[in-house]
């Protein structure tokens, strides 16, 4: 049995006595491995010293009332002060908790102390990465799941060695991954290797200002489009678009490390201005129904290999360079920065909160109005991979060789692998279905509860960026 030792701030009525005396009643056995945990509270009025050394948790506590009241208000945001305190001075973020005492006393169904909580609980969320347990010791409502939360913080769950963990999945992605490899379109060995850049149809064939400037001045008087309406034709070899910030550095690190046929860019001193070759062929979008069922599928196999490759480029901070999220997914609009996967899960968890409770209120305020379900927070995988962040038909290019070419990587990023799919998902409705159903063999599929929580979140980071 693991022992944990806890430490209780709080004033006169916080009930941090009565929480002594819940937490330590009996034993907890973990339900995912079983582990069996004793907990030992001290209470405190304000923090003790030494207070990283001598307690594995600390919780900061305030007690709740039947109404809302100004003094509510006030015990929370001392309380919340303390916390940010705590965290900042002794630098255990996890290991320092809200807990709102009494729940009991609560009214249910969506009482004014209740909004208030899922209101103040969402802003303590992200950014201040505090989490908040609402709990009664005489009612135990609550006691349970935070005991949960301490052990996993105290002793997260270990992995099991030699197990793998859903062995009947693991096989059948192997298996068809292996279908994918057979029968993907072939790529050329040289396909990602830089060239030098040809020379510009300009005086003297030299990069120069003054050759610069007038290549600019053939891009913006050609009206010969290719690919999408804001690419156009340079040469017969060369095209040229506006760029996003990082699709040029987007372009190279993908060339760079995969085997994913994309355009070479080219001129890099250009800024106004991303040039890049010109892919002889056509987008899916243009040739999709014209294909036989067989290519059709042999493209879904080459597009799962150019996934699995994407998807094993890792990264630590979330979206582009200045770990910014943005792109299309997120409907052109920008938030961050972000350090970590940890925070910008709890910043898409804040922002489903928040759309769920603001459904909530216009459906107290509207019983006609269908209640909201809460979101169920995605206990999907966090890690960060490499993503496209726009696939579309109109982004996929089959060359008169029959080469797959990925083009438009201006909202490439690190993100949740489920987030790419869960965007391919919501852009459904503008795809055939001939397209649509190879998806999850593409992308992956992902349950409804993930949907849901998408939804949310989407509906909030689209409307504007921050």
């Amino acid at each position: 049995m693991q022992n944990i030792r806890i430490a209780l701030i709080g004033g006169v009525g916080s009930g941090k006595c009565s929480l002594k005396q819940a937490l330590e009643r009996d034993s907890f056995v973990r339900r995912e491995d079983h582990g069996k945990f004793s907990f030992q509270a001290n209470v405190f009025s304000t923090a003790p010293a030494n207070l990283s050394l001598d307690y594995d948790m600390t919780l900061v506590l305030f007690g709740l009332m039947e109404q809302y009241s100004p003094d509510l208000r006030q015990n929370l945001e001392a309380a919340v002060d303390l916390a940010s305190e705590l965290q900042t001075m002794y630098k255990i973020n996890e290991r320092v908790s809200l807990v709102a005492t009494k729940y009991d006393l609560v009214p249910r169904q969506w009482s004014g102390v209740d909004l208030y909580l899922a209101r103040e609980e969402n802003q303590l969320v992200y950014p201040d990465d505090i989490s908040l347990h609402k709990v009664s010791s005489i009612t135990r409502e609550g006691i349970d799941d935070l005991r949960d939360h301490i052990a996993n913080v105290v002793f997260p769950i270990p992995p099991v060695p030699g197990r793998m963990p859903g062995i009947s999945k693991y096989i059948l992605t192997q298996l068809l991954d292996t279908a994918a490899y057979i029968f993907s379109l072939p790529i050329p060995s040289n396909v990602n290797q830089d060239t030098p850049d040809p020379l510009l149809p300009v005086d003297e064939n030299a990069i120069s200002d003054e050759a610069e400037q007038e290549c600019l001045a053939r891009i913006q008087a050609n009206d010969t489009t290719v690919y999408q309406s804001q690419v156009r034709m340079v040469t017969a070899t060369l095209v040229a678009k506006s760029p996003t910030p990082y699709e040029r550095y987007n372009m190279e690190f993908v060339r760079k490390h995969t085997t994913i046929p994309v355009p070479q860019p080219r001129y890099r001193h250009f800024e106004s201005w991303l040039l890049m070759d010109r892919i002889e062929g056509r987008t899916l979008e243009d040739c999709w129904n014209s294909l036989s069922f067989f290519m059709q599928f042999r493209i879904a196999c080459t597009m799962r290999c150019y996934m699995k490759q994407l998807r094993g480029l890792t990264g630590t901070a979330p979206g582009n360079p200045d770990r910014c999220i943005g792109g299309n997914i997120f409907e052109c609009n920008e938030w961050g920065p972000f350090n970590n996967a940890r925070q910008f899960r709890r910043f898409c968890e804040a922002s489903a909160r928040s759309q769920w409770i603001a459904r909530t209120i216009q459906y107290t305020q509207n019983r006609a109005v269908a209640q909201p379900p809460p979101p169920v927070i995605s206990p999907e995988d966090w890690s960060l991979s490499f993503a496209h962040g726009d696939i579309h038909m109109g982004n996929l290019m089959l060359s008169k060789d029959s080469v797959l070419w990925m083009v438009d990587w201006g909202s490439s990023g690190y993100y949740p692998s489920w987030m790419e799919t869960a965007y391919i998902d919501t852009i459904s409705n503008t795809h055939p279905k001939s397209w649509n159903r190879w998806k999850w063999f593409i992308a992956g599929r992902d349950p409804n509860y993930v949907r849901q929580f998408w939804s949310y979140t989407l509906t909030v980071l689209a409307c504007r960026g921050s």
